[in-house]
């Protein structure tokens, strides 16, 4: 086994981050629920963003974006199709697709430590764009060092040393590479859940699938209060 810390995580993040803010706009009231449309964010460009990545041949990714009845919640529902397929036109189709053909089959990595990173900052992050109320839930950060997790816990005005000082967390990005397996360990804030530590496995042999659930450990339990 050999462990690498991954030194540009924060750049890897950030170019996911910033493809988030940078896309077009959509007007979320009248957005109807269906495929997507030709003026909104094509979710091909995470490869842009992830070089370590790439998709099998042949196939492309799409999302269908899917309000629940009420409303109170919609959100980007992305998959991977053959790229002479048509796009879906109903949600169940969607759904049922995506259990039977999870991205993860189609994604590869180059091997590298950093294409590692990249595979799991992707399943992490992939569909947070075009969130609407109750789906704005949905959102989490990835932390990069240590630095991103004291600020972050400055910001939000958790540091108490009767609560954890930022000191007992690591906080890097680290990468396990077994002889068929790898791990992935890194930290994920959440407005519902506070810090917790995930260690993500994935076959080192395309296809990547998970190959078991990821395990967790809360570090700084938190809930922001925010709600819609």
């Amino acid at each position: 086994m050999t462990e690498h810390i991954i030194h540009n995580a924060d750049q890897i993040v950030d170019g996911i981050v910033q493809l988030h803010q940078n896309i077009p706009g959509i007007n979320y009231r009248s957005r109807c629920i269906g495929p997507r449309l030709p003026d909104e964010f094509d979710p091909n460009q995470y490869l842009s963003v992830l070089p370590h990545l790439s998709l099998v041949s042949g196939y492309v990714l799409d999302f269908f974006y899917y309000c629940d009845e009420d409303r109170m919640g919609c959100c980007p529902i992305v998959y991977v199709r053959r790229e002479e397929d048509a796009p879906f036109e109903l949600a169940d189709e969607v759904f049922k697709h995506k259990d039977v053909n999870p991205i993860l089959n189609y994604l590869i990595t180059d091997g590298s430590p950093e294409g590692w990173f990249e595979l799991a900052a992707f399943s992490e992050l992939v569909g947070q764009f075009y969130l609407f109320w109750h789906s704005l839930y949905k959102r989490s950060r990835i932390l990069t060092s240590q630095q991103d997790l004291e600020n972050l816990i400055r910001d939000i005005a958790l540091y108490d040393n009767s609560v954890l000082d930022a000191k007992d967390v690591d906080a890097s990005v680290v990468v396990r590479m077994h002889e068929s397996s790898i791990d992935v360990v890194y930290c994920l804030y959440s407005g519902r859940r506070g810090i917790t530590q995930y260690l993500a496995s994935f076959h080192r042999v395309a296809p990547h699938i998970r190959l078991c659930q990821d395990k967790e450990l809360a570090l700084i339990p938190y809930d922001d209060g925010i709600r819609f």
